[in-house]
């Protein structure tokens, strides 16, 4: 059964609308480095066992892609909320905002 991304998208997005009033704290106290996002999504790749990975910088954009393991409904629902994640203890990231710190450059992230 195919994962309906859009729904769960939908289901989340009235609640990042309150997200928005905490994002300070994260931006100003967590990722105090702008940066810190690449260091996030590099991990995310290498969290999903992927092989390759790729970065490509334009005037107005950041696409990232990897060829690990693909986003199960469980994971997309994690990293559509503010303090889930799928991984386990030993793992970076147990903490579901590692994500979030994207938000620094964009209020509107698309994964695909």
């Amino acid at each position: 059964m195919a994962t309906d991304y859009k729904k769960i998208a939908e289901e989340h997005r009235v609640g990042y609308g309150s997200f928005k009033h905490h994002r300070s704290f994260f931006y100003e106290q967590l990722y105090k480095e702008k940066t810190h996002c690449i260091y996030e999504l590099i991990q995310n790749a290498v969290d999903s066992k992927s092989s390759q990975l790729e970065l490509r910088l334009k005037e107005n954009e950041l696409f990232v892609w990897n060829d690990g393991d693909q986003f199960s409904e469980k994971d997309v629902r994690n990293i559509c909320s503010l303090g889930s994640s799928s991984k386990d203890l030993t793992q970076i990231g147990t903490f579901g905002i590692g994500f979030k710190s994207v938000y620094n450059y964009t209020d509107c992230p698309e994964i695909y």
